[in-house]
């Protein structure tokens, strides 16, 4: 497994347990069910996980991908965005882990400034996958594969074209 791969593994993680863990958390708000608040923010916690590992899988994961001809600016836009989702993952990941440990009830005002800043975290991070998304997934801003890439290795048409060369 190189860095790419684990990159490729770990970033879907924050954004889909910061989403798992908004919707956990409101039902149990509207529940009133501790419990299933304090899963909500072990969720946080997790995604804080996810968000460490990508972070630090990125920087590598970018020059192996680099040497792969993908467009540069996609991948800086990417980063640039990637880093703020990481870094506002990882602070909700800590608060959520603060508020778990000191183990009494979460207070109805801390517990909604938590679901605000998740929320948040949750646009930043759908950002960041999505300018992820781009370096690889044409589809995704209608360009197509060429247009979005410089081929290290010649595609067949260059075969092809060599061997006409050669039929003189």
């Amino acid at each position: 497994m190189n860095a790419a791969h684990l990159h490729l593994l770990t970033n879907h993680l924050p954004l889909f347990a910061v989403l798992l863990g908004l919707l956990v958390g409101l039902y149990g708000a509207w529940r009133r069910e501790e419990s299933v608040v304090r899963v909500a923010l072990m969720l946080f916690v997790l995604a804080a996980l996810g968000a460490t590992v990508a972070y630090f899988s990125g920087e590598a994961a970018e020059e192996l991908v680099e040497t792969l001809g993908r467009s540069e600016a996609a991948l800086e836009a990417h980063e640039e965005s990637g880093s703020l989702a990481a870094y506002l993952t990882i602070a909700l990941g800590v608060l959520s882990l603060g508020t778990l440990v000191r183990r009494g009830p979460v207070a109805p005002a801390w517990r909604t400034a938590l679901f605000v800043l998740a929320l948040i975290v949750l646009g930043v991070v759908g950002y960041a996958a999505n300018r992820g998304g781009r370096i690889s997934h044409p589809e995704i801003t209608g360009a197509t594969l060429e247009e979005t890439t410089r081929s290290p290795v010649p595609g067949p048409e260059a075969a092809e074209e060599a061997e006409e060369g050669h039929e003189d």
